[in-house]
């Protein structure tokens, strides 16, 4: 029988903190944890050297 800790993750969610655009929170499997993100905030519109967090849908293949 497979761990839990050993399976696949079905989605992993960043999202800003309310009041403050480079601090947010990671959601994965039912756990919740604080992250620091770029100093612009996530952005949509992402460029090399702006300071921002990437907005998008990711699927690692192996973290």
């Amino acid at each position: 029988m497979t761990a839990k800790r050993d399976r696949p993750l079905s989605a992993i969610e960043v999202r800003s903190a309310a009041g403050d655009p480079r601090r947010g929170w990671l959601t994965a499997d039912g756990w919740t944890v604080p992250v620091a993100l770029g100093r612009g905030g996530i952005l949509a519109n992402k460029r090399e050297g702006d300071g921002g967090t990437p907005r998008g849908i990711f699927h690692p293949r192996q973290l």
